[in-house]
């Protein structure tokens, strides 16, 4: 890899810097000396837009493992070159599978909030972090490069305290200082931990449920939910799914030796619904669920009135996929593909399997989510999307 490489993409000003020394040069000189050097000290290191590389090289030098996104395949190659563990790829459709105790977000989060239409990929990125996270952006329309960066329909909510009200509900701002580039922040966070707890078998302990997944138990307090062959995957998106508009949440996680296991719900005295009642609303439940998940690039492949109490809240969070990691025998067919075959088992009001199949054959989430948010538009379970999905 030569200097003039890394030159030749000119764009952005403010990430030029000599291989050789790697020291940052011009604005990202001045960049660097307002970030903490504590965000490249740690276990696991990712660079959400990496660009061309800087941050990801600098966390080789304190950190055991480093990896990247980006949605720029000309910066993807250069990284790649630089022998930096670097996918193609938006937040919103990363696919994470474990979690990081440092995060860099380097002038991209209003990307996200764009890609998103929300706040809510703070939920994705919460789930992934148990540590400090850098962000450097603007928090608003004060800055004005926003105007043309943040369609009109979403500027009302792109603001400070909408930003932080949500950051504030899983991280802990621990510095904040005045980026050199115009409305912009340098922002240090660290994460607020959930609480955790270790899980043995007693007396008081009894199993309600047991499947190819998960035991779960019922005890004095809790509900408690065991994963089979659990991974900080399972984590990732269990904490996804429990933050859902239509979830009943988490009280705790359960860690055995350091490791997840599975996590504590709220004892309820509800009996859960049976197929083929309260369909209509929870069919828009399920479609307001959905739309979430797709924001941050996941789908629900449990679509189940059997998983709801009688107040429509949703209890289960095991059936929610990564859009990618959706197994196609599930969909491909719509009488025997199970997702179906389940799904014909809970509803018997007319829905629009086709559009349903068609929209996770794309393996994409804004055709997912353009799909559910057509059954809520127009209140009804027929509808017909396919013109309107991205190939």
């Amino acid at each position: 890899m030569s200097q003039e490489e890394i030159d030749k993409l000119d764009y952005p000003p403010t990430h030029q810097y000599n291989l050789e020394r790697l020291e940052p040069l011009g604005a990202l000189k001045k960049r660097m000396r307002l970030i903490s050097s504590q965000i490249f000290h740690g276990e696991r290191f990712l660079d959400i837009g990496c660009n061309k590389g800087f941050f990801s090289l600098v966390a080789k030098q304190g950190c055991k493992i480093v990896e990247a996104i980006d949605n720029n395949r000309d910066y993807v190659n250069l990284c790649k070159k630089l022998k930096i563990d670097v996918q193609l790829s938006t937040f919103r459709e990363y696919n994470p599978d474990k979690k990081y105790d440092r995060i860099m977000m380097g002038n991209v989060m209003h990307y996200m909030y764009r890609e998103c239409g929300d706040w809510s990929f703070i939920i994705k990125l919460a789930a992934i972090s148990n540590g400090l996270v850098l962000i450097e952006a603007p928090t608003g329309m004060d800055c004005k490069l926003m105007k043309d960066a943040i369609p009109k329909h979403l500027r009302k909510n792109f603001n400070n305290e909408s930003f932080m009200e949500t950051m504030n509900k899983f991280f802990t701002l621990k510095s904040i200082s005045n980026s050199p580039s115009q409305g912009r922040y340098i922002m240090l966070f660290e994460r607020i931990n959930l609480p955790t707890v270790a899980f043995a078998i007693h007396d008081g302990i009894k199993i309600i449920k047991q499947d190819g997944e998960s035991t779960v138990y019922k005890s004095k307090d809790n509900i408690i939910k065991i994963q089979n062959n659990h991974t900080e995957k399972d984590e990732i998106r269990i904490f996804i799914a429990s933050h859902s508009p239509i979830s009943n949440g988490i009280k705790s996680l359960v860690y055995n030796y350091g490791n997840y296991q599975g996590w504590t719900e709220e004892i309820s005295d509800q009996i859960k619904l049976k197929p083929y009642t309260n369909q209509e609303e929870c069919f828009q439940k399920l479609c307001i669920h959905n739309i979430y998940l797709a924001k941050l690039g996941y789908t629900e492949v449990d679509m189940s009135v059997s998983n709801f109490w009688p107040d429509l809240q949703m209890y289960d969070k095991g059936g929610i996929r990564h859009v990618t990691d959706v197994d196609p025998l599930c969909y491909n067919d719509l009488q025997t593909g199970w997702f179906f075959t389940m799904f014909r088992n809970q509803f018997n009001i007319p829905i629009d399997y086709e559009s349903i199949q068609l929209s996770l054959k794309t393996r994409n989430s804004f055709n997912i989510q353009k799909m559910y948010e057509g059954f809520i538009t127009f209140k009804s379970t027929k509808i017909s999307l396919g013109r309107f999905f991205r190939k």
